[in-house]
């Protein structure tokens, strides 16, 4: 063996190079393993995502001091009287790409509007397009937004079905289809 460097093979570094990565290009996918059920905090942007495929009008129970949500079938939703509140439970993401369950009050069938409702679903058609973050002015009795002032980038959507988010959220034991639930019994009094 020669021990000329001339004749040694040089490092071909032609064979490392890459074009420039995509900052679309996927490293990996997030798995969603909890999805909470909440109304945008005070101090944080939220986007909604406007997508029939996306979202569900719906009845949810919550009981008094309890954080735990149910998903009310729509037949047995009279058992629950006024403690049922009938949203659309829409997708919703903050800044840092936490996803959530957004629900949204339905306009009253009859009766007059309560302002906070009616301003919560403004600004959750607000954040269809901007990014928006939603506090209450409880002097006035309504919710009032601000705007991000900075060119925020898109929110980038799971492709995760929405009945598997569904399920993700609520879980066999969050959702009340029948008077033996539990948390029904409870509150009928025959627990």
């Amino acid at each position: 063996m020669s021990k000329d460097p001339a004749s040694k093979t040089r490092f071909d570094a032609s064979k490392f190079k890459m074009k420039s990565m995509d900052a679309n290009d996927p490293v990996a996918q997030k798995v969603i393993i909890r999805l909470p059920i909440k109304k945008p905090h005070k101090e944080e942007f939220v986007r909604c995502l406007s997508s029939d495929e996306y979202q569900i009008s719906c009845g949810i129970y919550q009981p008094k001091d309890e954080e735990r949500i149910y998903l009310v079938a729509p037949d047995i939703a009279h058992l629950f009287g006024t403690s049922v509140k009938h949203v659309s439970l829409c997708l919703g993401m903050n800044r840092q790409g936490k996803v959530f369950l957004w629900p949204v009050p339905l306009p009253p069938e009859e009766g007059k509007e309560n302002q906070y409702h009616q301003t919560h679903r403004e600004i959750a058609e607000v954040a269809v397009h901007s990014w928006v973050k939603m506090q209450a002015d409880t002097s006035g009795g309504f919710y009032d937004y601000h705007v991000a002032v900075g060119k925020l980038s898109e929110p980038v959507w799971p492709t995760t079905p929405f009945e598997d988010l569904l399920e993700i959220a609520f879980g066999s034991s969050g959702v009340i289809e029948d008077r033996d639930h539990p948390t029904l019994r409870q509150l009928e009094g025959r627990d």
